[in-house]
């Protein structure tokens, strides 16, 4: 018997079960369909993967952030804060790999707070995780000079390959940097001896390409580090 999807997505589905349904803009509304894409299922499998690492406590703490932008889609960027906020266990994943004990997603509220704190040895550690978007340059050229074939990849036109960093990019890191210390710096709580700034980055496909962009990128990231904050980064 084929697997059902509350078998194979347990995590996901449960999301779906407790998210407004009666809503059209339901993100998973149209999930059984982009299921049948290989490319989709892959990507809804490492999600789902990810989500699995959430103990019992972090899974009923992220969902109820989860659950405000289920029904939230952008004209332009589609459900994005949703996925932002998928970004967030990505976050609690390097904490946990980096030794960090009770580690709790940090309900939002009316004052702007990081993502996370964590226990590591008896100090207290707060995580900010910030997600680096592709341009609406980009976007707007891959609407404009592309398409999506049957199995669910983009067929675009070719380019040629930039090498080196732009400066939107740039400008791009450093003020979400700043606006991350600023959570981090602003929010009360005794003991914390490490404040981290977690940068998942989606790179346009021009910058992308060329790997020497990559550690271009680690070098200026690393510059944007003080003694009072600490930058790590992810790439999609």
């Amino acid at each position: 018997m084929k697997p059902t999807r509350a078998e194979v997505f347990p995590k996901l589905y449960e999301l779906y079960c407790e998210s407004d349904q009666a809503d059209e803009a339901n993100y998973f509304t149209a999930f059984d369909n982009a299921l049948k894409m290989p490319l989709a299922q892959f990507h809804y499998e490492q999600l789902e993967e990810e989500l699995g690492h959430l103990d019992d406590v972090a899974w009923q703490e992220f969902k109820q952030k989860a659950l405000m932008y289920v029904t939230t889609k952008d004209s332009r960027r589609g459900y994005n804060q949703l996925f932002e906020c998928f970004n967030e266990v990505k976050g609690f994943m390097y904490l946990k790999t980096k030794g960090c004990e009770k580690i709790h997603f940090i309900p939002e509220a009316d004052i702007t707070s990081p993502d996370l704190r964590a226990c590591f040895g008896g100090s207290v550690v707060l995580l900010e995780v910030k997600s680096i978007n592709k341009s609406d340059v980009e976007l707007e050229w891959v609407s404009m000079n592309s398409e999506i074939g049957a199995n669910g990849v983009r067929h675009m036109e070719a380019r040629e390959v930039r090498r080196g960093l732009d400066d939107y990019l740039k400008r791009k890191i450093k003020d979400t940097v700043s606006r991350a210390r600023d959570q981090l710096l602003g929010y009360p709580s005794e003991g914390v001896k490490h404040r981290i700034v977690y940068l998942v980055i989606n790179l346009d496909i021009l910058s992308a390409l060329d790997p020497r962009n990559y550690d271009d990128l680690a070098v200026y990231i690393q510059q944007q580090a003080d003694n009072q904050i600490e930058v790590v980064y992810q790439f999609l």
